[in-house]
C-alpha cells in the first residue's frame, strides 16, 4: 500500500525534476541569447575595425578569463595589428571569414589552458563578432578607396587632409621631426597643351610611380591635385629631409616620357617646410607652398626650405 503510494510521488518527484531541468535549459538558453543580443548590439555602434574588436573582447572578458589578444588584418592595407594584455602559454587561434571575406585573425592568449566549454563558449560569441566585423571592414575598404587617386594609384587630397593633423598630432605627442614637401612639375601645361591630356597623364603616372620608388615605407605621398604632389617624412632631421628631397629632385630630372615616339624630359620643383612644435597643418602647408613658389619663380628644377 505504502509503495503504491510512494511510487505515484516518485514518479511526479522525477517529473517535476525533469521540467525543472527543461526549464532551466531554456532558462539558460534564452540567458545566452540575450547575453549575443546584446553583445551584438554594441559592435554595431562602431564601423571602425579595431574599435569593433576592442568592443568584442571586452565582452568576452566578462566572461571568460584570459592574458591577452592578438587581432592582425593584412588587407586592404595598411595593415592592423591590435596587442592587449599578454602573450602566455596557453592559446585559441582564429582565422575569422564568412562568405569568402577575410575578416582577421585572432589569438587570445591565457597563462592555464581553455577549457572545451570554454572554447565552445568563445565560439559562440565568435558568431555574433563576424558580421559586424564584415561590415566595418567593407566600410573601412570603401573609405580607402575613395581616398585614392585613380590615375597615379597615390593617396588623395582627401587621404593628406586626414593624415596630415594625425602626423603632427603624433610628433607633438612623441616629439618627433616631420617635414612636408610640395612638388610641383615644371611647365606641365605646356605637356597638355602640346601632347595632349593622355601625354599629360602619362607623365602624372611616370611622377608618381617615381616617388614611390625613391622614398621611404615610413614617407607617404600623395597626390594633392593637378601636377601637384606632396610628401610626408616623419622622424628624419632637416638635413635628411633636404637629402630626400634632392634625391627625388635628381631622380625625376633623369625621367624620360615617350609619348608616341617623342621623348619629353621631366623637372619637379620642391618647397620644404620644417614642422615647428605646436604648428597648425594650414601653417605648415602655407610655409611649404610658399618655397614652392620660391623655387618655381626663381628657375624652376630646385628645392628651396621655408624659413623658421
Amino acid at each position: 500500500m505504502s509503495t503504491q503510494i510512494q511510487l505515484p510521488a516518485l514518479e511526479r518527484n522525477l517529473e517535476v525534476t525533469s521540467f525543472g531541468a527543461e526549464r532551466t535549459k531554456e532558462y539558460r538558453q534564452a540567458q545566452l541569447e540575450q547575453r549575443l543580443y546584446s553583445i551584438t548590439n554594441r559592435l554595431l555602434t562602431s564601423l571602425e575595425v579595431d574599435r569593433c574588436v576592442e568592443i568584442f573582447m571586452q565582452a568576452v572578458a566578462e566572461d571568460l578569463l584570459f592574458d591577452g589578444f592578438h587581432y592582425t588584418l593584412t588587407y586592404p592595407e595598411p595593415a592592423i595589428n591590435l596587442h592587449f594584455g599578454r602573450k602566455s602559454r596557453h592559446k585559441c587561434a582564429y582565422n575569422l571569414n564568412i562568405d569568402d571575406v577575410d575578416l582577421g585573425q585572432l589569438t587570445v592568449y591565457r597563462g592555464r589552458r581553455f577549457t572545451e566549454v570554454e572554447l565552445k563558449h568563445l565560439e559562440k560569441l565568435l558568431c555574433v563578432l563576424v558580421h559586424p566585423l564584415r561590415n566595418a571592414i567593407m566600410y573601412r575598404k570603401a573609405v580607402l578607396i575613395s581616398q585614392i587617386d585613380a590615375l597615379t594609384g597615390l593617396k588623395n587630397r582627401a587621404a593628406y587632409d586626414r593624415d596630415i593633423e594625425r602626423e603632427l598630432s603624433l610628433s607633438d605627442r612623441h616629439k618627433r621631426p616631420v617635414s612636408l614637401m610640395l612638388l610641383d612639375i615644371d611647365f606641365f601645361k605646356k605637356v597638355n597643351d602640346t601632347y595632349g591630356h593622355a601625354a599629360g597623364d602619362k607623365v602624372l603616372k611616370a611622377v608618381a610611380d617615381t616617388l614611390k620608388d625613391v622614398t621611404r615605407g615610413s614617407d607617404v605621398v600623395f597626390r594633392y591635385g593637378g601636377e601637384e604632389f606632396s610628401v610626408l617624412l616623419s622622424d628624419v632631421d632637416s638635413l635628411t629631409a633636404m637629402d630626400v628631397a634632392e634625391r627625388i629632385r635628381l631622380s625625376i630630372r633623369g625621367l624620360v616620357v615617350d609619348v608616341d615616339g617623342v621623348l619629353i624630359n621631366i623637372t619637379i620643383s620642391v618647397g620644404m617646410a620644417n614642422y615647428l612644435a605646436g604648428e597648425g597643418g594650414d601653417s605648415l602647408f602655407k610655409r611649404a607652398d610658399k618655397a614652392l613658389y620660391r623655387a618655381k619663380n626663381m628657375g624652376r628644377d630646385q628645392v628651396k626650405i621655408a624659413a623658421e
